[in-house]
């Protein structure tokens, strides 16, 4: 999951197996342009907060643990946040 804010990107990281929190996974956030824009590891409760600039543009983002690899394409996945909340949601 990841929650987009004025200059942060908030990454939840849970396993696909039980959706606990995994710790320790490498995450990335790339723009449209292949480059990467931040990068960072989880805590204990799999979550990491990535800088994002104001002129940057996250198109994916990657997330590595243990020899598995996972990515969010954020173009394609918003989730309606409904009102009185800012930034830009996804899935």
């Amino acid at each position: 999951l990841v929650r987009r804010a004025p200059g942060a990107a908030l990454v939840w990281v849970n396993s696909l197996r039980d959706a606990r929190p995994v710790a320790e996974a490498d995450v990335a956030l790339y723009g449209a342009n292949n480059q990467e824009i931040a990068r960072g590891r989880t805590d204990a409760d799999g979550l990491v907060s990535l800088p994002v600039g104001p002129d940057d543009e996250p198109f994916v983002v990657t997330a590595a643990h243990g020899g598995d690899l996972s990515y969010l394409d954020l173009g394609r996945n918003p989730v309606e946040q409904g009102t009185g909340l800012g930034g830009a949601p996804y899935l």
